[in-house]
């Protein structure tokens, strides 16, 4: 069962607003009443001081017993409707804070669905689109060239003797050399191009709007790991690890292309 969403803040304005409205007033109600019993009280000092008949002071203190009285209720409205603002306050203040709560809640999940999504279609160890990511780039690249007839080249890049760096500097060094790769590609690629891990050692790549068979060519002799050595040198941590790779690049409409 689904927890039953909180009052919106702005529902409660209403109730807190007379709340405020009905404090201002019996603080009126009071400072009048108090004012009224001081002028009572003024007039009886008067009277007494005069020698005024007893009847007249008389009369004159049952007057300021009445004000007086009066003032106190006032002052207990006063209490009781201080104490219900306050409770209105605290409400408002609990309910604003569980609205808080609740978006928190939404960001985190929203941000635990995001990861979640992330990991799905991307390779744990490169953070490369993964095999289903990249086929779904590729089906769109290919509709578009479709579209507008564009020329779509994809490659395929083997790294050359991966498993013998595996087994003479260990598999800890063998992940640093596809997370270089992987790092080297992303930086090298066009906007637009797309890089991915299909598994292992091999990284395709989809480059649409390929301009033509020498382009590209000359584009994947530049492409990492090569970047204008046959072998360039990978260092991690303590190992120093050699790697090239091997191209196969086929292209819509063409034949296919290997360097």
């Amino acid at each position: 069962m689904s927890p039953s969403r909180p009052e919106d803040p702005a529902a409660a304005t209403p109730a807190l607003h007379a709340a405020l409205d009905q404090s201002e007033k019996v603080t009126v109600k009071v400072e009048e009443a108090a004012h009224e019993l001081a002028a009572v009280n003024t007039t009886l000092q008067k009277d007494i001081t005069a020698g005024a008949p007893t009847a007249q002071v008389q009369r004159t203190i049952e007057k300021s017993e009445a004000v007086e009285q009066k003032v106190q209720e006032a002052a207990a409205e006063l209490v009781e409707v201080t104490t219900a603002l306050a409770a209105e306050v605290d409400e408002r203040e609990a309910l604003e804070g569980h609205v808080l709560e609740m978006q928190s809640d939404l960001l985190r999940s929203q941000s635990a669905e995001a990861a979640s999504r992330h990991r799905a279609l991307h390779d744990a160890l490169t953070n490369l689109p993964n095999a289903t990511l990249f086929a779904d780039r590729l089906e769109l690249a290919l509709e578009q060239a479709r579209r507008h007839e564009w020329r779509l080249a994809v490659m395929f890049l083997d790294l050359d003797r991966f498993k013998h760096i595996n087994d003479t500097h260990g598999h800890d060094i063998g992940d640093r050399v596809l997370q270089e790769t992987a790092e080297r590609l992303t930086a090298f690629v066009r906007g637009g191009d797309s890089v991915g891990r299909r598994g292992g050692d091999e990284v395709p790549g989809a480059a649409p709007r390929g301009q033509g068979d020498r382009s590209v060519h000359e584009l994947a002799l530049r492409s990492p790991p090569a970047s204008g050595s046959r072998s360039p040198s990978m260092t991690c941590a303590s190992a120093s690890a050699r790697a090239s790779a091997s191209r196969s690049i086929r292209r819509t409409g063409r034949a296919r292309i290997s360097c």
